[in-house]
């Protein structure tokens, strides 16, 4: 009886380094504001991140484009999303 141990032998290609990126390709996170620190106007609604309850309830970040162009982060209640 042979208690050899087996294994199994898996080719992993090498890692592709044609491409790394670099620090100036990152962009910073964008600041998050506060709903009632946007200005009026007309938004659009790109994205709805659900960020769970705090003390006032359920709350949500919204990504929002602006009319004029600029896109900005704002926490949100759930409601209004």
């Amino acid at each position: 009886m042979d208690r050899g141990q087996t294994c199994d032998i898996v080719d992993t290609p090498p890692k592709d380094r044609r491409y790394w990126p670099a620090v100036k390709d990152f962009q910073e996170r964008e600041e998050v504001v506060k709903w009632r620190d946007t200005q009026t106007g007309i938004y659009k609604v790109h994205e709805v991140q659900d960020r769970g309850r705090n003390k006032h309830g359920p709350s949500v970040v919204l990504k929002l484009e602006h009319e004029n162009g600029p896109i900005v982060f704002v926490w949100a209640p759930s409601s209004l999303a």
